[in-house]
């Protein structure tokens, strides 16, 4: 089954999110192409979505009320995005709340019921060049919170600074040394209204075979399917990979503890169900810490993970060295 590429737009509140998601659905109408749009918003009444209905042509839009998607949400992440797959959009745009982190939504595409049907094109991140400097000082309370700001850039693979025109020529380019300290390799533009070439974006989006998607229920990854993943091409700076894992294979809750600190910091998380002291654990890293759980799962076993290329494929060597 072909995957639905999926793009992420992430920026702090009143960036300019909603503005560039309304570009790329006119651009990817005049492309004759469909668009599946995942919208989340803090407050209980649908404003931005509203203003989008129109733009959205063939496409379908599923809105998540009242909740940030990498928080209360999380959990109808899933349920969202199968009923966008129901319609057979060409991509599928989420539009972040201003303090949503990336990586979440990342996160829930690896679960087993989307790691076969969707996959991570690109992150877009739109930075306010009148208000990020001031981050650091008016956020300086909030640690989680500007851990997040600062991860939106981090994963970004493209970058716009907008409302350029707010800002003296000075205050711009302090903004722009500020995010490229972050993100040393994303391409940066500068724009104004959010006013950048869709098709830039866009690049490397093409009309899929239209297919029957199957009904929303767990689906546990095939081996066939995991072998595939990691040559699956993405733009996506953060990338994911899924192992597969023999059934017989064995490893001690020593051994797996000892696999994890070998890990780098650019695995920022890992999760999967793996035979542990001779059961079927579920195991979860998230900010280096490890966790093992029962399961009544009965699924093949695999391991995901999720991060930078680099560690992520030191990561898999590691991996697949102890399983062999």
């Amino acid at each position: 089954m072909t995957k639905v590429p999926v793009m992420i737009l992430s920026g702090f509140l009143g960036s300019g999110k909603t503005t560039l998601l309304l570009r790329l659905l006119q651009a990817i109408q005049q492309q004759n192409l469909q668009a599946g749009v995942l919208m989340n918003e803090l407050g209980q009444q649908d404003v931005d979505g509203m203003i989008l209905d129109p733009s959205l042509g063939n496409g379908a839009i599923e809105k998540l009320l009242d909740g940030c998607i990498c928080c209360s949400k999380k959990s109808e992440i899933e349920a969202s995005i199968h009923k966008l797959l129901q319609r057979q959009p060409d991509l599928i745009l989420i539009e972040l709340t201003g303090v949503a982190n990336p990586e979440e939504v990342v996160e829930a595409m690896t679960e087993p019921a989307l790691i076969g049907q969707v996959v991570l094109h690109r992150i877009i991140t739109i930075v306010n060049a009148d208000f990020f400097l001031e981050y650091d000082s008016i956020l300086n309370p909030d640690r989680e919170l500007k851990h997040t700001l600062r991860r939106q850039v981090e994963t970004a693979d493209y970058i716009l600074i907008n409302k350029q025109d707010l800002v003296t020529p000075k205050t711009l380019l302090k903004v722009e040394q500020a995010v490229r300290k972050l993100n040393a390799t994303a391409p940066i533009r500068l724009t104004m209204n959010a006013d950048i070439e869709p098709t830039y974006l866009l690049k490397g989006i093409t009309a899929l075979p239209k297919v029957q998607r199957k009904s929303f229920h767990v689906i546990a990854p095939t081996h066939e399917q995991t072998a595939t993943v990691p040559h699956t091409p993405s733009f996506s700076k953060l990338k994911t990979v899924s192992i597969p894992v023999q059934p017989l294979s064995m490893i001690s809750t020593k051994g797996l503890q000892q696999l994890v600190k070998s890990w780098g910091k650019g695995l920022l998380r890992a999760k999967g169900y793996l035979p542990i002291e001779g059961k079927l654990r579920l195991m979860q890293v998230a900010n280096g810490q490890l966790t093992i759980e029962p399961t009544q799962q009965q699924v093949p076993p695999y391991l995901v993970l999720i991060g930078f290329e680099k560690e992520v494929m030191e990561a898999k060597k590691l991996v697949e060295q102890h399983f062999a």
